[in-house]
């Protein structure tokens, strides 16, 4: 009985982390490619920066003003698209065609770090 239920208990998480919203409103839609752009120069470039030798902290410091863009803009797409708050896994289709899901709930967590920069 216990396994049976452990067993079904792991189903049902599964099944909510797999739930996805798939965001089709064209302003929506724009708005999150853009975030994702932004995510990609970021990454990019502390990527380069610690391939250089650097620490993930410096480069991310090195970064400060793309990071702190970053943080303004999911601040922005949450105040503009409130019900993404209500959905970790959004997909969308990019303007290359390509289908992205983005973690909400680790966006926001991460646009949520503060950064501590001397």
């Amino acid at each position: 009985m216990r396994l049976a239920l452990i067993a079904v208990l792991l189903c049902a998480s599964l099944a909510m982390a797999g739930e996805v919203f798939e965001a089709t409103d064209a302003a929506m839609v724009t708005d999150l490619a853009r975030l994702e752009s932004r995510i990609d120069a970021i990454s990019d470039a502390v990527t380069d920066c610690v391939v250089s030798g650097r620490t993930t902290e410096q480069c991310l410091c090195d970064n400060e003003e793309m990071v702190s863009g970053f943080s303004v803009a999911v601040d922005t797409l949450f105040a503009k698209h409130p019900e993404l708050e209500h959905h970790d896994l959004v997909s969308f289709k990019d303007p290359d065609g390509e289908y992205v899901t983005l973690s909400m709930k680790g966006i926001k967590m991460q646009a949520d770090a503060k950064l501590s920069c001397e």
